[in-house]
């Protein structure tokens, strides 16, 4: 009898229609850069052999030699922030949830922080920027980040435009940002660093809280104990927590009103009341059926109103996820 095999899921090394990854963007063997050179120089008198020997000969010719390419030491100006995101589990109002760590740091004192976040969107990424400067006390004059996740949007050609909530975050708070190479994370290394410092030293085991803001405080708590308790790196014997003192003096001073990290939008209700809101439908009230709503989308809330009156429709706890209906019998 006849028994179908199984059909095996790509792995995290193979990309959907089954090539690995590797294969497709990494170095060539010696067998395959025969035809690959063939190919490109139209050479047909090119034998594997021959290729195949040369690859040989040079590589025990270089065997054990160092990289001929040198390297400099970045040197970051006092107040230059990086910023990156992690991932790291936890306990949410008992339930165990992926915890978006906004991790950022400060490369002249090794000042190393973290935030949680729900999501890695616009709204945010702003509001966790905003609780690590009231956190410092400052603003930082610059700030690196990886890539235009969060912040805009990085085309063809390598440019990224900002979002409106970032653009916005970017003007109120006077920053200068700047976005690193594609694939060039030595760029960033020292947050790059800091998030697995602190995922290891902070999130093990899985640190609880009842909220997302509850969690924040009891990380930038533990960033400040690891300050005091650890050396910076220009500076063996001074701990991180005496050179980010007088690295603050580089900080700018936070602006004297708030700034609203949301993001406004008008959409049209269904049939049965629901507005969709990234690929979620919140109930605004069978009033509301087929006609426009404004939404305002911040990091923990959306909320419904009518754009001829403002009048409030309904405010309901933002959902991450996707396909989730949110509604409130009361409507």
């Amino acid at each position: 009898m006849h028994r179908p095999q199984p059909t095996r899921q790509p792995g995290p090394h193979v990309r959907q229609d089954g090539q690995p990854v590797k294969q497709t963007t990494g170095r060539h063997s010696s067998c395959r850069k025969p035809k690959k050179i063939s190919d490109e120089t139209r050479n047909t008198d090119l034998t594997k052999n021959t290729t195949m020997r040369y690859v040989h000969r040079w590589r025990e010719a270089n065997r054990g030699v160092p990289d001929r390419e040198g390297y400099v030491r970045l040197e970051w100006a006092a107040g230059s922030m990086q910023v990156d995101f992690g991932v790291a589990r936890a306990r949410i109002a008992g339930e165990m949830a992926d915890v978006h760590c906004l991790v950022v740091s400060l490369p002249y004192s090794n000042m190393r922080l973290c935030v949680a976040l729900p999501g890695e969107n616009a709204e945010c990424l702003c509001h966790g920027l905003m609780l690590v400067f009231e956190h410092i006390g400052g603003v930082p004059p610059v700030i690196v980040m990886d890539n235009a996740t969060g912040a805009g949007r990085r085309n063809a050609k390598g440019e990224v435009a900002l979002t409106g909530v970032f653009s916005a975050f970017v003007a109120h708070y006077r920053l200068e940002v700047r976005f690193c190479n594609p694939y060039s994370g030595n760029e960033k290394g020292s947050v790059e660093n800091a998030v697995g410092f602190l995922r290891r030293n902070l999130m093990v085991p899985p640190m609880r809280a009842e909220s997302y803001g509850q969690l924040s405080r009891f990380m930038l708590e533990r960033c400040d104990g690891l300050a005091a308790s650890s050396c910076c790196p220009r500076l063996p014997d001074v701990p991180v927590a005496e050179v980010f003192d007088e690295e603050r003096a580089a900080l700018m001073p936070l602006p004297s009103t708030a700034f609203d990290p949301v993001r406004w939008e008008s959409r049209t209700a269904d049939k049965y009341g629901l507005v969709d809101i990234d690929s979620n439908r919140y109930l605004a009230g069978p009033d509301s059926a087929r006609s426009r709503v404004l939404a305002a989308i911040r990091w923990d809330t959306v909320t419904l109103a009518s754009p001829a009156t403002g009048e409030l429709l309904a405010e309901y706890p933002r959902q991450y996820g996707r396909s989730r209906n949110v509604e409130d019998p009361a409507l």
